[in-house]
């Protein structure tokens, strides 16, 4: 019988925001991350990936997350 692994997937998508709507949606990726770790995901194991707006919002996220595996941008 062969182990299954799963890795939960948030995805989170914005277009066009104020600098107050950008601080906003920087707590809001910290507060998703405080999720998927309330379902057991480990900073180890875990991706962070962003396009566009999102690259930036990962990038940011990425330099405050240094234990994070890695990322995509």
């Amino acid at each position: 019988m062969h182990n299954i692994h799963y890795a939960p997937i948030l995805i989170f998508r914005k277009t066009g925001f104020s600098d107050e709507e950008h601080q906003a949606s920087i707590e809001d990726l910290e507060a998703a991350w405080k999720f998927l770790q309330s379902l057991g995901a480990t900073a180890d194991k875990t991706v962070v990936i962003g396009a566009s707006i999102g690259a930036n919002l990962s990038l940011k996220f990425l330099t405050e997350h240094p234990e994070m595996s890695g990322g995509v941008l």
